[in-house]
């Protein structure tokens, strides 16, 4: 291999890097840019209920498999959050052995509303993403 073909290996491995590493900082600007144009405000949490279906729909244990096949429980969690001037009821749908954001009743909690989903910002610094259930508008006499 003579000098130039060897220098524009090293070049084309250089560029191929630089490009590479453009790449990840572009899409970590782009994951922080868009946590950061959320409107973040705060609330308190008001109700939290955790319901269990009564009736699993799915496999069944098969007696000459591996193992048994049991469906993962869905586990349906039911958050109310008060603002300032407003009400959200939230739902989340989830198996029950994923990890969801702590709520407390009567602490207080940081959300961003896009659409039919808040983003709630957890204690360990984690954004967890529930639906809109419901939107209550507040009254000015509460």
């Amino acid at each position: 291999m003579s000098w130039s073909s060897k220098a524009r290996v090293q070049f084309g491995e250089h560029m191929r890097r630089s490009i590479g590493v453009g790449f990840v900082l572009l899409a970590i600007a782009v994951v922080t840019g868009s946590a950061a144009e959320r409107n973040w405000q705060t609330g308190t949490w008001r109700e939290v209920r955790i319901t269990r279906p009564r009736v699993v729909i799915g496999l069944q244990p098969s007696p000459n498999g591996p193992g048994p096949h049991t469906p993962t429980m869905t586990v349906v969690r039911t958050y109310v959050i008060e603002a300032d001037d407003q009400r959200f009821e939230l739902t989340e749908f989830a198996p029950a052995s994923r990890r969801t954001v702590d709520a407390l009743v009567g602490e207080k909690v940081t959300f961003a509303v896009q659409k039919n989903t808040i983003y709630v910002r957890g204690e360990d610094g984690l954004e967890y993403r529930l639906r809109i259930t419901k939107k209550i508008p507040k009254s000015g006499r509460e």
